[in-house]
């Protein structure tokens, strides 16, 4: 049996972050920690600002934000006006 970190290897990274020798492209490696540590930093502020400074770990998973967001609305927005309010702050916030 494969474990879950050689499977996404081979299916995921592999193609990505290797020459066509097999030997590791370094240049490759780079770039995809630059653009994750930039998804960390982005999912980190997205977590804080829609939990309600809550959550900010990029790594909590996403059915504890999830949790987080639907506890938040279930507790303070109680009708279609305050929902709607929650919304556009969001989207304002968010700059959307």
């Amino acid at each position: 049996m494969t474990n879950k970190l050689d499977d996404n290897w081979e299916t995921f990274w592999k193609d990505i972050v290797t020459n066509k020798d097999g030997s590791i492209n370094l240049r490759a490696v780079k770039d995809e920690l630059f653009d994750y540590s930039s998804l960390m930093h982005e999912a980190s502020i997205v977590y804080d600002t829609v939990t309600r400074g809550r959550v900010s770990k990029p790594n909590t998973t996403s059915g504890a934000i999830i949790g987080e967001y639907y506890a938040d609305i279930n507790e303070n927005y109680t009708n279609k006006d305050d929902i709607r309010e929650l919304i556009q702050n969001l989207t304002e916030e968010l700059g959307l």
